[in-house]
């Protein structure tokens, strides 16, 4: 097959399962892992997987766990997709990360050189979406999605924390379909 070419998909997947802190129950999730592996021909990277205790989980009963299944121990899941994957409640540390997502995604944007069509499409297809993944699995606190709103309507009118603008058109009446004569944001 000399001249063709050939691509390898790599298929990341973030999967989640739980159970109880036993030898046993480890030992039957790698057996269910290998069988998965053969029947899709796919592979588990060990060395990426973790495993979460809960903290009522003996040290010893970690390590003897971690040391029979292969895979290494840790406090935190991390994140995926910019985003902490949650194993504890919501709080205002996790929710002041999606603001601060947010917030990262406006300082590099300079509203005063955008037009204000620029400036809604931003807000539309990008900053409405950045929380997304995150309120699938969770209800963020009203707080929250009060301060998701004033940065947009800030951005959008391109007021900062040295210069505030005028808002030329209500919050609501942009959020409005267009149809409704809305901005449809």
């Amino acid at each position: 097959m000399v001249g063709r070419n050939y691509h390898t998909f790599v298929l990341h997947t973030t999967l989640i399962l739980c159970a109880e802190a036993s030898v046993a129950q480890i030992l039957i999730i790698r057996r269910v892992l290998e069988q998965f592996c053969e029947a899709s021909g796919q592979n588990v990277s060990l060395e990426k997987s973790k495993i979460v205790f809960s903290n009522n989980v003996s040290r010893d009963m970690e390590r003897l766990i971690s040391g029979e299944s292969g895979i290494g121990c840790t406090r935190e899941l991390g994140k995926y997709l910019g985003m902490p994957i949650l194993q504890k409640r919501m709080n205002k540390e996790t929710s002041g990360e999606v603001l601060e997502h947010v917030s990262s995604s406006l300082a590099g944007w300079k509203s005063r050189s955008l037009s204000l069509a620029w400036r809604i499409t931003l807000t539309k297809a990008v900053l409405s979406t950045i929380p997304v993944h995150v309120m699938s699995a969770i209800i963020l606190p009203v707080a929250t999605l009060d301060s998701l709103d004033c940065l947009s309507h800030n951005f959008l009118w391109g007021s900062t924390l040295e210069k505030k603008k005028k808002h030329l058109l209500a919050w609501n009446k942009i959020c409005q379909p267009k149809d409704e004569v809305g901005v449809g944001c």
